[in-house]
């Protein structure tokens, strides 16, 4: 298999000194069987075989590989490399090379894991499995939180051992502080739940006061302050206008975005959306609800619903998976991820100047459920379809509902 890779002599003679030359076969297998095109997969054994010539000069071999090391080569030599061609210099091409390379010796069991940098580590390890299990929260949200909890250890306790007893009640808002600098309102509203949380946590397990918990400062950010942001209709038609329908990722592209613009699903429910999700006979979309373990069914509108049919008889790649959408560049057939649908997305707002102010892709479900309430809708239905388990989340919509709030506004005083 790797023989059609490199087919010269001198290639192969190099790749056999290399240290990591005995994993080079099972890398082009684990990369073959992720339906990588080859000349991806040749572009990521140069970056291997770079990584090997830079332990080599270090004087280690394949059994010292761990996450250190590979953080050592990114962050301190891959800057000033004078490595000569071709090995690759690009953070691009090498960064996601050595990823496959960690995670494949995470699956063998034979990675080496260094010890924790900070002795902070262990608590927040705990911490990290405290969000989890028992609260139930997202990878994202645990990943999220942990970030702002260890930036503030760090900063205080740094690598010395931590004594818990030396939190002052300062420390959270001096923290926030600083914050408020850099971030708006309603993030800084994140950062400071995050520190209340984790300070709970050190309280449940003795590590600190409840004075500490009760001093982290609440952050002005009024409920329902602001206008849901929305795409008129217009916009809507020129975005879905830059996707090229006359090929399969375009097909595929059009058929996401709209999933998010008229049924105003999450991100993370489109990119796990599988087959036995639809029920083309009853036509209904089931979205598995993985906070309370339930399911939500949704309409399955005929636009909807011929934009997936177009992709899925003209364009799917057949994978192994159930996955409705599904990638076409690396990783082919496996299915897509949140990362490519909101590329996707800001692809397309570059392409309008009116809308390349535009980041993010909540944008589209404002746009959906602004849409429902024009037309009709409750806000309890639009509550059903969005997926709020409390109506209060749905109630800023009743504030563009400019028909109703028209039939209900008094004169002006002087117009009488």
């Amino acid at each position: 298999m790797t023989e059609s890779l490199f087919r010269r002599p001198y290639f192969w003679a190099r790749l056999r000194t290399n240290p990591l030359a005995e994993m080079i076969e099972e890398y082009v297998a684990h990369f073959h069987g992720l339906r990588y095109s080859w000349l991806t997969i040749r572009a990521h054994v140069q970056g291997l075989e770079h990584f090997g010539c830079w332990l080599h000069s270090k004087g280690l071999d394949a059994t010292a590989v761990n996450r250190k090391l590979v953080r050592s080569f990114i962050c301190d030599h891959l800057p000033k490399c004078r490595c000569p061609a071709p090995a690759p210099k690009r953070l691009g091409v090498v960064r996601p090379a050595l990823n496959h390379l960690l995670k494949l010796l995470q699956k063998k069991g034979v990675l080496k894991e260094v010890a924790p940098a900070f002795p902070i580590d262990g608590v927040l390890d705990q911490y990290r499995i405290h969000l989890h299990d028992v609260c139930g929260l997202a990878e994202a949200t645990c990943t999220s939180r942990l970030r702002y909890s260890r930036e503030l250890l760090e900063g205080k306790i740094g690598r010395r051992k931590p004594r818990w007893n030396a939190l002052s009640p300062n420390d959270a808002s001096d923290f926030l502080k600083q914050y408020s600098q850099r971030v708006s309102r309603s993030s800084l509203q994140t950062v400071a739940s995050s520190l209340r949380s984790f300070f709970r946590f050190l309280q449940v397990n003795d590590l600190c006061g409840p004075q500490i918990v009760a001093t982290v400062p609440r952050i002005a950010n009024w409920k329902h302050a602001g206008l849901p942001k929305g795409l008129s209709k217009r916009q809507i038609r020129k975005i879905l206008a830059t996707f090229d329908r006359r090929n399969a990722v375009g097909r595929r592209n059009s058929a996401m975005v709209l999933c998010l613009v008229l049924l105003g699903m999450r991100v993370s429910e489109v990119a796990n959306l599988e087959l036995d999700h639809i029920d083309w006979h009853r036509g209904i979309i089931r979205i598995p609800l993985n906070k309370s373990r339930r399911y939500r069914e949704l309409p399955l509108p005929n636009r909807v619903g011929a934009a997936i049919s177009s992709y899925l008889r003209n364009g799917r790649l057949s994978g192994q998976g159930r996955s409705v959408f599904v990638r076409h560049k690396g990783a082919r057939g496996s299915a897509v991820t949140n990362s490519v649908i909101k590329g996707v997305v800001r692809l397309a707002y570059a392409k309008i100047p009116e809308c390349s102010h535009l980041y993010g892709t909540h944008v589209l479900r404002h746009t959906a459920a602004t849409g429902m309430l024009q037309r009709g809708a409750n806000l309890k239905d639009i509550a059903d379809v969005l997926g709020h388990t409390s109506i209060e989340s749905t109630t800023i919509y009743a504030k563009v509902n400019l028909t109703s709030l028209a039939a209900v506004a008094l004169p002006w005083p002087e117009a009488r």
